[in-house]
């Protein structure tokens, strides 16, 4: 046993202090990541034009999509499978090792593919993406990026919060300032890839040196087959998911001018820190969901339900505040050229709310291994309703169209999942408790909309914004930690 796999499986309380605590290391990632964002966002707004940033988007969007592809799911076997060794022994450890060095075998592989095949598929990107150098820099990441999400995959697994949350950090601290010191050399678009690619090529060495302490590199093919069976539908799920969240940018980029596909990003990355928040509250109840699913399924829906409905009140929290201060981001975060992403930013928060619903619904699914090949099916329905949202309305409404595709993909994702999830293991969700939350939102929501009409502005529309989201939180969050508390203990 190694020492991390000991301190992941001791201390497995899982009281409201426990648990707040690894929601706090896991929440330190995506609020890192927005900061630095956030800081980053000037620069590259002064050293990327509207174009070059959206061939920066572009590039992101290729590379989390052939990421999903490379990986081929192993990251979530090795998470799920971590659960069915209860001892964490030799057999764990081999099935870990067989998973490491299937995924290499894949990057490799890859790697090769893209370099051969990527010129000639270069005429399917918006013009002005060159496979040299920017198609390079995308192979690259790509080849190094699956085995850290192996290992951040573990991490959570193991409850080891603060190593997880650490390492995520990082990774956004270190790229945010290789970025802005290759964006002020004057490498512009190259240069915030190259910034990309270099800090994947670190944690990757990182990744593998953790990695060989916890496992034993041997081939194991019934651990291989076991790991790619459970891992393989997460490649059409992933797919179906990356088109629901980033194909929008090709799109645009194809419909409409890659300016428009860098105003809308300016606005879909400040809304993204409603998504990050869903993803670090789910983080920590994740491994919590696995437990005590396994060790008491019906005995633990009424703390299921109650974890459900704090997370929808954080993200309704957080979509709040980036939609309320949306004027106030873009002016304080971007030139006058972005001034438009102030529109696209409610909007992407209201799709990330569903995106939050969709976490709370999907835990189920993975609990539930038989569900686990009909994943695919949900984000699949997701993904069709957003790319003809995206043809249909781009036409109609430009960069905002992506927006309201974004939030259709999302409403559609989730109740997809609420209805799979649903025919394996019901986990109650409180409407009226959700329904409570968003009628207390209805201030911040009536500030966003006279903010956008410039109906309140100055200081006194700022002081009935912030009085806005300070009465939800009063209304909401107390009670919420009172509910937690009594389930919790």
């Amino acid at each position: 046993m190694t020492p991390s796999s000991a301190r992941g499986r001791s201390g497995r309380g899982i009281g409201l202090g426990a648990f707040a605590r690894n929601s706090v290391w896991y929440a330190m990632p995506p609020v890192v990541a927005a900061v630095v964002g956030f800081a980053l966002l000037p620069v590259k707004a002064r050293y990327l034009s509207t174009s070059d940033f959206g061939l920066v988007a572009t590039a992101t969007a290729l590379t989390s999509v052939l990421v999903i592809l490379v990986s081929a799911g192993l990251s979530a076997a090795v998470g799920r499978f971590y659960f069915d060794f209860p001892e964490h022994g030799s057999a764990w450890r081999r099935f870990l090792g067989s998973a490491v060095l299937l995924s290499l075998a894949l990057a490799v592989a890859a790697a090769l593919l893209l370099v051969a095949l990527g010129p000639r598929l270069q005429v399917l990107l918006p013009a002005g993406f060159r496979f040299v150098p920017y198609g390079l820099l995308v192979t690259g990441t790509v080849f190094f990026t699956p085995t850290f999400q192996i290992a951040q995959s573990l991490r959570v697994a193991e409850r080891l919060a603060r190593p997880y949350s650490l390492a995520a950090t990082a990774t956004s601290v270190i790229a945010a300032a290789l970025t802005s010191l290759l964006l002020v050399a004057g490498l512009g678009a190259e240069g915030a890839l190259l910034a990309q690619l270099a800090t994947a090529g670190a944690f990757f060495a990182l990744s593998m040196w953790w990695l060989l302490r916890q496992s034993r590199l041997a081939w194991q093919w019934s651990a291989a087959r076991q790991a790619l069976a459970y891992g393989l539908p997460f490649i059409p799920h992933g797919l179906s998911a990356w088109i629901t969240s980033l194909s929008d940018r090709l799109i645009l980029g194809k419909m409409a001018t890659l300016s428009d596909v860098g105003v809308y990003s300016m606005g879909y990355t400040i809304a993204s820190v409603v998504g990050m928040a869903a993803m670090a509250v789910n983080l920590a109840y994740s491994p919590v969901f696995m437990l005590r699913a396994k060790e008491d399924p019906q005995g633990s829906l009424p703390l299921f339900a109650e974890l459900n409905t704090t997370l929808f009140a954080i993200v309704v929290a957080f979509a709040g505040i980036v939609s309320v201060y949306a004027q106030e981001l873009v002016a304080t975060l971007a030139t006058a050229g972005y001034k438009g992403a102030a529109a696209v930013i409610p909007v992407v928060a209201l799709g990330m709310v569903f995106q939050g619903l969709y976490y709370i619904a999907s835990n189920p699914i993975v609990f539930a291994k038989r569900a686990v090949k009909y994943l695919p099916l949900t984000t699949a329905a997701a993904a069709a309703v957003n790319v003809g949202l995206n043809l249909w309305l781009i036409p109609l409404l430009g960069y905002m169209g992506s927006a309201w595709a974004t939030v259709g993909g999302f409403a559609v994702l989730f109740l997809a999942a609420r209805y799979l999830a649903n025919r394996y293991y019901r986990v109650p969700i409180d409407y009226l408790a959700l329904g409570t939350i968003t009628l207390a939102a209805v201030p911040m929501i009536a500030c966003t909309i006279l903010g956008s009409t410039g109906l309140l502005t100055g200081m006194f529309g700022l002081g009935v914004k912030t009085a806005a989201v300070a009465a939800f939180c009063a209304f909401v969050m107390p009670t919420r930690v009172s509910r937690l508390r009594r389930e919790m203990g």
